[in-house]
C-alpha cells in the first residue's frame, strides 16, 4: 500500500465529531432517565445529584475514549506519512 485512502485520512475527524455527539447523547439520555422517574429520585435525598454526577462522568469517559481513538489514528497517519516521505 503506497497511499492511504481519503476516508482513512478523514476518519479522525469523524471520531472527534462522534465523541461530541456521543457525549451529548449519553448525557441527554441520563438526564431524561432522571426526569422520567421523579418519584424514584425524590425518595432519597441527594440521589438526583449523585445520578447527574454519574451520568456526567460516564458521558465524559466515553467521549474521552472516542477522542483518544481519533488522536491515536491521527498520530498513526502522521507516522505513516513520515515513513513514506510525505509532508
Amino acid at each position: 500500500m503506497t497511499e492511504l485512502p481519503d476516508f482513512v485520512r478523514s476518519f479522525p475527524k469523524v471520531l472527534y465529531i462522534a465523541a461530541v455527539a456521543l457525549f451529548a447523547w449519553y448525557l441527554a439520555n441520563g438526564l431524561f432517565e432522571i426526569s422520567a422517574f421523579p418519584h424514584a429520585v425524590s425518595e432519597y435525598e441527594g440521589y438526583e445529584g449523585l445520578l447527574k454526577s454519574k451520568y456526567f462522568f460516564e458521558a465524559t469517559r466515553e467521549c474521552l475514549y472516542m477522542a483518544s481513538a481519533g488522536a491515536s489514528l491521527q498520530v498513526l497517519i502522521a507516522i505513516f506519512d513520515k515513513v513514506k516521505g510525505h509532508d
